[in-house]
């Protein structure tokens, strides 16, 4: 993915990453007021391997879909842009065509008088 879109993706969800580690690490500060200092290494290890799988299944697939969905909407918005611009190609055409029915019209109608 392009920075455009990294940037654009940002923009409607700035990076969650640095709250969940400081809603983590809070907890892991309350937790340790509360657990034996023996065992703080190991409650450290079990929260940090708690912090990597909810980023896996919840940050990181909701930023990945996030960026599907910028991109789906990017692609959206130029095949719309494509299909303006062939529409105005169109009205260009039938305009030229009218501008030439007429011209016959004109033409036939000398042509009988």
């Amino acid at each position: 993915m392009s920075r455009h879109q990294d940037r654009e993706v940002f923009g409607y969800c700035r990076e969650t990453c640095p709250d969940v580690d400081g809603a983590f690490y809070e907890t892991l500060d309350s937790l340790k007021d509360i657990v034996s200092e023996d065992d703080h290494i190991h409650l450290a290890w079990l929260m940090d391997s708690l912090l990597a799988k909810v980023k896996v299944v919840g940050t990181e697939k909701l930023r990945d879909a996030l960026r599907a969905c910028v991109s789906d909407k990017n692609d959206a918005e130029g095949e719309r842009d494509e299909l303006r611009a062939q529409v105005k190609e169109l009205e260009a055409q039938v305009s030229s065509l009218e501008a030439d029915v007429k011209s016959l019209e004109r033409e036939l109608e000398e042509s009988q008088a």
